[in-house]
């Protein structure tokens, strides 16, 4: 047998540059990690600020049905029960403003009015009824008219809210400064079920006698005629604000006190916001009282984040260094290809590790420099503003022109005006309420500046737009990095091949004895090595793919070929492959048509999906090719009998990087883009790709494109 012994000067270098490799990973893994948190942070913020502006507008939508009813007061020196019940019917509240337990109307009463009151209710009906709970008091209140009037609700009918302590203050302070007021938290007299009892408070809208003045505090408790107001249950006031991967807690005060907790999107048995990654609090005030909103990331918020390129890094670093260790050690016999190897790897190492550094400063520069501009466009006063940062963005310091949508429409590029412009006004008769668009905008230099435009639209309570805001922020630097990031891929694509393929080569040289027997301690690193060098080539073949698909310099050779044919050759490529996993490969009869596809990547489509039912059948099972034809197009489905494609992956399957099992002891390998590139090479051929599964049962992949019969026999 033959062996190897190192010679003092290079008894080190082989750890060395494995050693030289990692550290360069580690940095391009650490790297990816800050950038995955950055935009996880953007993420979270959004949601947070989306779902306290809805909270706000919901809060405001509440008051102006308070006031409306009051309004009602006003108009009418009595409201009958039956004219109370219509209203609250038109109102529709259930299904426009969820989250209302009741709409209701309390009356003030002296000591000496409580008697006829009684009186008169009953004598409407309501034999049974009182003002309660019972005591001497120098003011009451009566809850006269609260509707829905059943269920829960009929416990609070003819209740003094006036008697407890936390209700009474929040309508003395209705009255004291003349505007709507809300409660802090109370337990609700229709909380009659232990088991769903939720945390609860309540708005009041003050309700004068007709011709009193009402100027000063006196004046108003003189006037004052009773109170409209709505209970809340907190939980049925939140249902459908916030966002299931960020979690929030509301609490009454202006800090979270977890004694004065209102509600919580998730249970403490389900997830208890200790734990999140992402933090945010707070505080807002409405009607004279604060609550604080405090938001969690969510594990499944966190889990969107994670990439499976980020796993990929580690391990291919891993790979490229033990293959490097392997080449240096048997090889460092033939001195001046040694050194000529180290030099050629340092340089490359050297060159990615000032790629990466740049590419950290510019992001570094990008996120420093960003800004955005706003604007806000009044539709009934027609009146337009631009701020400051607005103009700068355009270079514009001193002289800047003035605050038009004529203005904006002359600055838009010429391609982008119409299309915009089509964009805002249907916005405008839609009854949406946020919105997002690209356009390009002059600069006072003359070249045209990418924005992204951002904003929402406030409507009065028809759903007409009233208003309209947003925020600019330039694209400049962002299509920069974006088309950095590609370049970044491609050259480190490109730069991994070429020792790669020096590696693969040399390695295949070993492997046919051309330098000697291989050392029986040292084949089972070999055999590694020979592995990994395969899956890390596959997977830059893959990025340089993506790469290109994406860049748009993928040129595809479109001709007519026999569909039986490009199948068949597919069928006879993956034999060995199924073979290896004792799989049958078996055709039905393939419809007799033609296609107008690129052949090789038409080819590379279908093997893809050959070879993913081959990985994930069952040894001895069988995976079928079928076709079937429906008018002028044709369906080439791959059908596997395996476990089937998990509910939670099936959204994401066709993403980059992409993979069922995460984990780090998957059993079955892939770069995760085989898919992604096949559907973004159907799309360059006017074809369409999808998927069927069954839990338990297997699934079906398949390409729809068009076709044209095959031409008769003679």
């Amino acid at each position: 047998m033959r062996t190897f012994k190192l010679s003092t000067p290079f008894r080190g270098l082989p750890w060395a540059a494995a050693a030289v490799i990692m550290v360069a990973t580690l940095m391009l893994e650490h790297w990816y990690e800050q950038q995955r948190d950055q935009y996880a942070q953007q993420a979270f913020t959004a949601i947070a600020q989306d779902t306290t502006n809805n909270i706000k507008r919901r809060m405001h939508d509440h008051e102006l049905i308070l006031r409306g009813g009051a309004g009602l007061w006003d108009a009418s020196n009595e409201v009958s029960r039956k004219e109370w019940r219509q209203y609250f019917d038109r109102l529709s509240l259930d299904e426009h403003y969820p989250g209302i337990l009741g709409f209701g109307y309390s009356r003030i009463l002296t000591p000496e009015q409580v008697p006829d009151f009684e009186r008169q209710v009953q004598e409407e009906g309501f034999s049974s009824f009182k003002v309660h709970p019972p005591g001497n008091r120098t003011l009451y209140s009566s809850i006269l008219y609260l509707e829905p009037f059943s269920g829960r609700n009929l416990s609070a009918f003819g209740y003094d809210m006036y008697s407890q302590k936390t209700r009474r203050a929040a309508m003395e302070r209705a009255v004291d400064l003349n505007e709507t007021a809300m409660s802090a938290r109370v337990t609700l007299v229709q909380e009659t079920d232990d088991e769903e009892i939720q945390a609860g408070m309540l708005i009041y809208v003050p309700v004068y006698k007709e011709g009193l003045p009402v100027a000063t505090r006196e004046e108003r408790w003189e006037a004052l005629k009773g109170f409209v107001y709505s209970p809340y249950r907190m939980g049925d006031l939140m249902k459908g604000v916030g966002y299931g991967d960020v979690g929030f807690k509301v609490f009454d005060g202006n800090k979270p006190d977890r004694n004065k907790l209102m509600y919580a999107s998730f249970g403490s048995e389900d997830f208890d916001g200790k734990t999140a990654r992402f933090h945010s609090v707070v505080t807002m005030s409405f009607f004279g009282r604060d609550w604080t909103l405090c938001y969690f990331s969510r594990p499944r918020f966190e889990n969107k984040y994670a990439s499976q390129a980020e796993e990929l890094i580690l391990p291919a670093g891993m790979a490229l260094a033990l293959l490097a260790f392997i080449l240096v050690h048997v090889l460092i016999n033939r001195q001046q290809k040694a050194e000529q190897l180290a030099r050629r790897m340092t340089r490359t190492i050297r060159h990615n590790e000032r790629e990466l550094q740049e590419v950290k400063d510019r992001q570094a520069r990008v996120l420093a420099g960003s800004s955005d501009g706003w604007w806000e466009h009044n539709l009934e006063e027609d009146s337009v503003y631009f701020s400051e940062r607005w103009w700068s963005l355009l270079g514009y310091e001193n002289d800047m022109p003035e605050d038009s949508t004529m203005t904006l429409e002359a600055l838009m590029h010429p391609n982008d005006r119409a299309r915009t412009m089509a964009f805002f006004k249907a916005l405008l008769s839609s009854d949406e309420i946020d919105f997002s668009t690209e356009f390009r905008l002059q600069h006072k230099d003359g070249h045209y500046t990418p924005f992204l435009s951002r904003g929402m639209v406030q409507r009065d309570h028809n759903g007409k737009a009233i208003r309209i805001s947003g925020a600019n922020t330039d694209l400049t630097e962002r299509n920069r990095v974006d088309e950095m990031k590609r370049g970044f891929v491609s050259t480190v694509s490109h730069e991994l091949r070429t020792p790669l393929t020096s590696i693969a080569g040399s390695l295949t040289l070993i492997d046919s004895g051309a330098l000697g027997e291989i050392p029986d301690p040292m084949k089972p690193m070999f055999e590694v090595a020979r592995l990994n060098s395969e899956r890390l080539t596959l997977l830059i073949n893959d990025l340089l793919d993506m790469d290109k698909l994406l860049a748009g310099k993928m040129t595809l050779e479109l001709a007519e070929y026999a569909l039986d044919s490009l199948v068949d050759e597919s069928l006879k490529a993956n034999l060995g492959y199924a073979e290896k996993f004792s799989i049958q490969l078996a055709a039905d009869r393939i419809d007799p048509v033609r296609i107008n596809v690129d052949a090789l990547r038409f080819q590379q489509i279908i093997s893809n999906f050959i070879s993913n039912a081959i990985k994930f059948s069952p040894a001895g099972e069988q995976v079928r090719v079928h076709s079937h034809v429906d008018s002028n197009q044709v369906t080439v489905s791959i059908t596997d009998r395996g476990p089937g494609i998990p509910e939670e992956f099936q959204e994401r399957i066709f993403q980059k990087f992409s993979q069922a099992d995460t984990s780090d002891t998957r059993t079955k390998g892939g770069t995760g883009l085989g898919l992604a590139i096949a559907r973004e090479l159907a799309e360059h051929m006017n074809a369409t790709v999808g998927f069927d599964t069954v839990q338990g049962e297997g699934s079906t992949f398949w390409i729809k494109l068009p076709c044209t019969p095959a031409p008769a026999q003679a």
